[in-house]
């Protein structure tokens, strides 16, 4: 494997990584604010495990609101998108686009 390739692996791992922890953090806080009588750590635990393991394309190929938003939909819950409006992902994908790292988005 040329360094080049690696590099660009490792960084689409960090993507991946990184937006499904945001999704985690989101739905996990939509269960916790509207169940809080459910035991929200262990769910979002499972959620964790479900998104690196099934769903990583979705994870790479939507935004983290679009997941955030279809994961919540399975669950039957409501995200209140205000608690999450001044997060800097929330503000980069405003535009409904994705937001790439250097290095490990679409092309060369």
């Amino acid at each position: 494997m040329t360094p080049e390739r690696k590099a660009k692996i490792q960084a689409r791992w960090a993507l991946l990584l990184s937006r499904k922890d945001l999704v985690v953090d989101v739905v996990h806080d939509a269960l916790a604010t509207q169940h809080p009588d459910v035991r929200a750590e262990l769910m979002a635990r499972a959620l964790n495990d479900r998104l690196l393991e099934f769903e990583r394309f979705e994870m790479l190929n939507f935004t983290i609101r679009a997941n955030a938003e279809r994961l919540c939909t399975m669950l039957g819950l409501t995200l209140d998108w205000d608690r999450w409006k001044d997060a800097p992902w929330a503000i980069a994908e405003a535009d409904g686009e994705l937001e790439w790292m250097a290095g490990c988005g679409p092309g060369p």
